[in-house]
């Protein structure tokens, strides 16, 4: 559904065939970040509902799989946890409206 509450097509398919990825909504876009492949992954994709695409947004500082994400209210995307090839993370990261 768009932002105007209109259906839209069907999303197109994430870049990477990837799992344990999570994200949230940032204004008029989805944040997707981390998970894996054949390896743990640092990328951020956005999707936007306006063009129905994802492009390359930018990288975490570590690869991170199930990490948990919230968003502040000056729309900053705050990610935390998970893990990666190196064991649980305990660290946080911020992720802001630069990459969307």
């Amino acid at each position: 559904m768009s932002l105007d509450g209109s259906v839209i097509a069907q999303p197109p398919k994430y870049p990477l065939k990837i799992y344990g990825l999570t994200g949230a909504r940032i204004g008029k876009f989805y944040l997707f970040c981390g998970g894996v492949s054949s390896v743990y992954r640092a990328e951020c994709y956005a999707y936007s509902l306006e063009t129905n695409t994802f492009n390359l947004a930018g990288n975490m500082t570590m690869p991170r799989r199930y990490h948990k994400n919230s968003v502040t209210d000056n729309g900053m995307m705050l990610t935390t946890g998970g893990e990666n090839s190196n064991g649980e993370l305990k660290s946080t990261e911020k992720i802001g409206r630069a990459h969307v």
